[in-house]
């Protein structure tokens, strides 16, 4: 198995957040690593989405962003037809 190698400043970065936070600096590179990966997976899941960029105005694909975001928390939706 290889080993990870980290330079003097981002040991000492993770030195400090697990002093502060009172965890495992081991504890501290599992957080980091679950949190990339998370947002690696949402960013992945909109991609889908965004092979429409390009295509409408901006104006108008943030119009359907935001429709998009308020639909899905309010299930009242105004259909204009």
């Amino acid at each position: 198995m290889a080993q990870l190698v980290v330079d003097s400043k981002l040991f000492s970065t993770i030195s400090t957040l697990a002093v502060k936070l009172k965890i495992s600096k081991a504890e501290i590179v599992k957080r980091a690593v679950d949190n990339y990966a998370e947002g690696v997976t949402k960013n992945t899941k909109k991609n889908r989405l965004m092979a429409y960029s390009g295509i409408l105005p901006e104006e108008e694909a943030d119009e359907i962003l935001n429709s998009i975001y308020h639909s899905r928390k309010s299930k009242n939706i105004d259909y204009r037809l």
